[in-house]
């Protein structure tokens, strides 16, 4: 492990890495596939990304994709009440020119 550094090209050691580090390194691989995928520009370092060329911690990019799934689940709930609403509202009418 001390000599690591002398070392070229692409090997990466990980087995000075505990169990919960290995997990986090693991997420933001598969996390930077996905946005690599999608065309960005993303290096990675130890527990941050490089994504054109501002380094964000993985603790950053964590909240913003939980805050994006809140909002989208937040947005899901907003648009099914307004959906039930308008079928209440539907059938209330429907009733009244069936009365009729």
């Amino acid at each position: 492990m001390r000599n690591k550094n002398k070392l070229r090209g692409k090997i990466f050691f990980e087995n000075d890495l505990s169990f919960e580090e290995r997990k986090t390194q693991n997420r933001i691989n598969k996390w930077v596939k996905a946005q690599e995928n999608k065309g960005g520009d993303i290096k990675i370092g130890y527990r941050r990304v490089k994504i054109r060329g501002i380094w964000k911690t993985w603790a950053e990019i964590e909240r913003g994709e939980e805050e994006k799934r809140e909002n989208k689940n937040n947005n899901k709930k907003y648009e099914d009440r307004e959906r039930k609403e308008k079928n209440k509202l539907r059938e209330t009418v429907e009733e009244e020119q069936n009365l009729c």
